[in-house]
């Protein structure tokens, strides 16, 4: 019987180099575990960087997705896992504890069986998001990964293998380790061609690279793609203020100006909006100007 553990996002907001004229984004660091992480609101042009919005609530539940776990993986791991007579006494409770939501007793028997050299896949996915709940980010980013370079060798069939390359990725993208996280969150696209929050991180990604093309567009899908709800702050605006930036600084109006009036129109005091939206009208008043003396001189 698969379950699902209810995942929630947390307010990640991440330092990303500036965009050519504008600030740097405010970087805040991850303050609760989650399904995926959400970004910072882009910094207006100014100089001056935006208040970081306030972080979601922190939940004493591990994220766990649907189809991560099964009731069979014990014995599965009595089949195919990494046995050992060292640590197989504690596999048991470890799985029963974390399968009835008893996270607490779970992290125990995990972390024992770890300790004692136990790399078990299934084992090390169940530690990781445990540590990620605690806000032990590295140390879930580390288990986690692990997790992903070992599950398809060891459990070929698993229905973690749709899913690990997104949790490994996540978690190396709270600790800012873009280089390790990119293949994994570029595996989990393959995998989610449209998932809203994977292209966000990528969208990051990319624009922390100065990738600003690639960025927009992977913003763009976004865009297209269904958002989560109920998640402070809001990822879209997050998203169309990302593509204001870029916009802006890839030198097409037309598409900035799309998107201020797409965040005006819903947010109308959004101070990303409003500062672009007083570039552009001064730009084409600039030009305006240039074109009248252009004609006068002629």
């Amino acid at each position: 019987m698969r379950f699902i553990i209810r995942s929630f996002l947390i307010a990640a907001l991440l330092l990303l180099p500036s965009l050519p004229g504008t600030a740097q984004v405010p970087a805040q660091k991850p303050v609760a575990p989650s399904a995926v992480p959400a970004a910072a609101q882009p910094a207006a042009p100014s100089g001056q960087t935006l208040a970081p919005s306030a972080p979601a609530a922190a939940s004493p539940a591990p994220a766990v997705q649907e189809q991560t776990i099964t009731k069979d993986d014990y014995q599965l791991y009595l089949k195919s896992g990494d046995r050992n007579p060292s640590w197989d006494e504690y596999i048991e409770p470890a799985f029963t504890s974390f399968d009835s939501e008893n996270f607490a007793t779970a992290g125990i028997f995990l972390a024992k069986a770890y300790e004692k050299g136990c790399r078990d896949p299934l084992v090390m996915f169940r530690l990781g998001i445990y540590r990620e709940s605690r806000r032990q980010f590295k140390e879930a980013a580390e288990l986690l990964s692990q997790a992903a370079d070992g599950i398809a060798q060891r459990y070929p069939g698993h229905p973690l293998n749709n899913s690990i390359a997104l949790h490994a990725g996540r978690a190396l993208y709270q600790i800012d380790d873009y280089v390790k996280a990119l293949p994994y969150l570029q595996k989990a696209l393959q995998q989610n061609p449209n998932d809203f929050m994977i292209l966000l991180m990528l969208g990051q990604i990319a624009r922390s690279g100065k990738l600003y093309a690639e960025a927009r567009s992977l913003f763009e899908r976004a865009i297209a793609s269904k958002p989560p709800e109920n998640v402070t702050p809001n990822p879209v605006r997050t998203v169309l203020g990302e593509l204001i930036i870029l916009t802006y600084a890839l030198k097409d109006s037309e598409a900035c100006q799309k998107y201020v009036d797409m965040v005006l129109s819903a947010w109308p005091r959004d101070p990303v909006a409003n500062t672009y939206r007083t570039r552009l009208d001064k730009e084409r008043f600039e030009k305006k100007q240039q074109e009248m003396l252009d004609k006068i001189v002629k």
